[in-house]
């Protein structure tokens, strides 16, 4: 979703930059840009971006670039003025438990990256398995907030079908269950 999402703003661009936000340099990499449903896998052959991993940038034949973040570096989280940004998975974020802003009001890896939305009407997409974290619970209460929610089950084509009934057998009917398999 995420990728495709990117993507796409690539295409009907409204401003220069995108960001894209994950917990670390191999998240962001495997998962986000080249990983099997990632930015790169899921761009259309006739709008193919570069990749420059150095520059921690992706550029689209139109020019749009997405800057890519590690919420384990929230301080360089600064610089572009974004019109869209994607976060994944930000209940992995280290500083995921204390919220948009820390328990003395500094920045973190999620409040730092709504500051980078500052063009034209900026959105922002997270992607990941919700927890009963405060970061979640601030997002949740965000302006504009709109949840879109899912479970395992939903993406069974794409799954196997021996690790998903593995995954029922475990988990179903617990709370681990109703976060992963239920979402």
């Amino acid at each position: 979703t995420g990728a495709s999402w990117i993507n796409e703003g690539a295409e009907m661009a409204t401003g220069e930059y995108m960001a894209i936000l994950g917990r670390d340099a191999h998240d962001v990499r495997a998962y986000c840009v080249e990983g099997e449903s990632g930015i790169l896998k899921t761009a259309r052959n006739d709008f193919y971006p570069s990749y420059e991993p150095s520059k921690r940038l992706i550029t689209w034949p139109n020019g749009v670039k997405a800057q890519l973040f590690y919420a384990e570096e929230p301080k360089t989280i600064r610089g572009p003025n974004c019109f869209r940004a994607w976060a994944d998975e930000p209940a992995s974020y280290q500083d995921a438990h204390i919220g948009l802003k820390g328990p003395n009001g500094e920045d973190t890896a999620m409040s730092n990256l709504l500051m980078t939305l500052r063009k034209g009407s900026p959105q922002l997409l997270v992607t990941g398995t919700p927890k009963p974290l405060q970061l979640i619970k601030d997002l949740l209460k965000y302006m504009g907030a709109i949840v879109v929610r899912g479970g395992t089950r939903e993406n069974r084509d794409n799954l196997s079908p021996v690790w998903l009934r593995e995954m029922e057998t475990q988990y179903e009917g617990t709370r681990l269950g109703r976060q992963e398999l239920d979402g």
